[in-house]
């Protein structure tokens, strides 16, 4: 059966799969609601042979397919982004659509390619996809709305945020992010604006993806060709020269968005886009503790190495930043287990102590040191000692009270902080380790005075009977 003129619609010539007083199809009556005054589109230039048309929206509500389009939440090159109702099941979703005229097939699959993805991501701290589809020719992913806005949001409203807020909120987003990574998801464009806030306060990560836009239109950043680089004062510089990503850029965007919360600026600004990438590639951003007042030393040294121009200089994985910013958040650090701070305790014991007291005991010989008489041998033991434990106290007061820990906490992923997440300084460090080695002297001291006093002993044993002594002590 031939279908007839009445069939088909007014704006496009797709046949009309249902009554429709206006003589239009859906995605031209989507055009339609869409379409600013004069009926005007604007057409971004991508690749050679692509163009997409952007919509500006007029009127709301308006039905799209099985949707109720409730309002706009975004907008960008590929497309834009709805508050929606679904009519069949009255839940409420956000509608992230394509341009209805893009030229390139190949674009609109990895749109649809990328929703599905996507969809495999499920956590409370990742914002869920529904999933991916095509209404009437119109290419559109659907997913959660979180409810409250999002960072950028909460920026505009109260302005920089205390440390343990924005510490909180990007360990939600990192939650989000490894997830996400499990399931072989690289966001490349974290930024507040992407960061969803829920009525409980928590944050879920997000993407209404403005990914293909102009500089006019949007602040994500693309090459003359259409080429997605990011936002350029989000964007990891490796991303920005196009080259090849891994999770690394992605943790260089959520320095970059702690940054932002700390101070309610972005690490790197310039006068336009390009002035933006030059300073993000080639400069430093300017020190937290000179933007912000009460900032903690430890927590600066956190979002610099995030923002290290080389991936080298990054945090390796999520698990690495979580354990570095963990000590600055609201939440309770998790005392570790006491095998693990024992190993820990006595590395650094080991490190502290037994490489100069070895060498003291060379320097001196074990077997001058024996044949003196007792009352020498014990003046030169305590001239030793005193020198052994200078060294060891100004090595824990120094590593603990400044940086929190050292060599055998930090490969246990141990840290020494205060209530306020601050490591103890210098004077408390020295009174804490007092304690623990009092009383494993307390036990080694009398063996060592033994051993000494011991004329039957060789230097030599002497020396390997002292180190088997601190191990067991």
């Amino acid at each position: 059966m031939n279908t007839s003129e009445k069939d088909k619609c007014n704006r496009c010539g797709a046949v009309i799969r249902r009554e429709s007083t206006e003589n239009l199809c859906p995605a031209g009556l989507l055009s339609g609601a869409l379409e600013p005054p004069g009926g005007k589109f604007e057409t971004v230039s991508l690749a050679p042979g692509e163009s997409l048309l952007l919509y500006g929206p007029s009127e709301f509500p308006c039905e799209f397919g099985d949707y109720r389009l409730l309002g706009l939440l975004g907008r960008g090159g590929m497309g834009t982004v709805y508050e929606a109702e679904q009519l069949t099941t009255g839940r409420c979703v956000a509608l992230k659509m394509l341009g209805q005229q893009l030229d390139s097939p190949d674009m609109r699959q990895r749109f649809l390619r990328e929703g599905r993805l996507a969809a495999g991501v499920n956590h409370p701290n990742s914002l869920y996809i529904f999933g991916s589809e095509e209404i009437e020719g119109l290419p559109v992913i659907t997913m959660e709305i979180a409810g409250a806005g999002t960072l950028k949001d909460k920026l505009k409203k109260r302005g920089p945020l205390a440390v343990t807020e924005a510490v909180d909120a990007v360990l939600d987003v990192i939650s989000g992010l490894e997830s996400a990574f499990a399931s072989g998801v690289l966001h490349r464009d974290i930024k507040p604006s992407n960061c969803f806030v829920c009525p409980d306060g928590s944050v879920k990560v997000g993407d209404f993806g403005l990914w293909v836009s102009t500089l006019a239109r949007t602040d994500t950043f693309v090459t003359a060709h259409g080429k997605i680089m990011g936002t350029p004062a989000y964007a990891s510089p490796e991303q920005l020269r196009g080259d090849t990503l891994d999770l690394r850029a992605d943790i260089y965007s959520v320095g970059a968005t702690l940054f932002t919360l700390l101070t309610n600026r972005a690490p790197f600004e310039g006068d336009n886009a390009v002035q933006m990438v030059a300073n993000a590639v080639n400069k430093k951003p300017k020190p937290l503790t000179e933007l912000c007042e009460d900032m903690p030393p430890g927590l600066e040294r956190v979002v610099t190495r995030c923002l290290a121009k080389e991936p080298e200089g990054r945090y390796a994985d999520y698990t690495a930043l979580r354990n570095a910013l963990l000590p600055f958040s609201s939440k309770e650090p998790e005392p570790a287990s006491v095998k693990i701070r024992v190993s820990a305790g006595w590395i650094d014991y080991l490190i502290a102590f037994l490489p100069p007291y070895v060498t003291l005991m060379l320097i001196v010989g074990g077997e001058k040191l024996l044949i003196r008489p007792l009352v020498e041998r014990t003046l030169y033991s305590a001239r030793y000692y005193i020198a052994l434990f200078s060294l060891g106290f100004l090595y824990f007061s120094i590593v603990e009270g400044i940086w929190g820990g050292g060599l055998g906490k930090r490969l246990k992923g141990l840290r020494v902080v205060c209530t306020n997440g601050r490591p103890p300084g210098i004077g408390q460090a020295l009174i804490r380790i007092l304690i623990p080695i009092g009383c494993i002297e307390g036990v080694r001291m009398p063996l060592m005075m033994a051993l000494i006093s011991d004329a039957d002993w060789t230097g030599l044993q002497t020396v390997l009977l002292i180190v088997t002594a601190n191990i067991c002590a």
